[in-house]
């Protein structure tokens, strides 16, 4: 009878590597559903309560909204350094990864 291998980063429950990238993925993927289900109900109520009951000067309104898109847009760059840190990562570039990782936290 021939044994193969153990691979140690393969859980026991599972047959083999691919499944269990599957599992994972699936299970990324149904995080974010369930994040986005939660925030997005959560904005829409914010957005049903704001327009029922307040009514902002057009000027605290526009800077509100240049205020939320510069948040914005710190968290989407943050988000792509932390992403280019992990790629860099598993290059195995040291310098740039730190790099990323400055970034990420300057932005923090």
């Amino acid at each position: 009878m021939e044994h193969e291998a153990h691979n140690p980063a393969l859980l026991h429950h599972f047959v083999d590597a691919q499944q269990q990238k599957n599992a994972a993925s699936l299970g990324m993927w149904l995080f974010l559903v369930t994040e986005i289900m939660f925030f997005g109900g959560m904005f829409c109520a914010y957005l049903v309560y704001r327009l029922k009951y307040s009514t902002p000067s057009r000027r605290e309104a526009a800077t509100q909204h240049r205020a939320g898109s510069h948040y914005t847009a710190v968290l989407i760059i943050s988000s792509v350094t932390v992403v280019l840190a992990v790629k860099a990562a598993e290059a195995g570039k040291r310098k740039v990864l730190v790099g990323y990782l400055a970034v990420t936290v300057l932005l923090g």
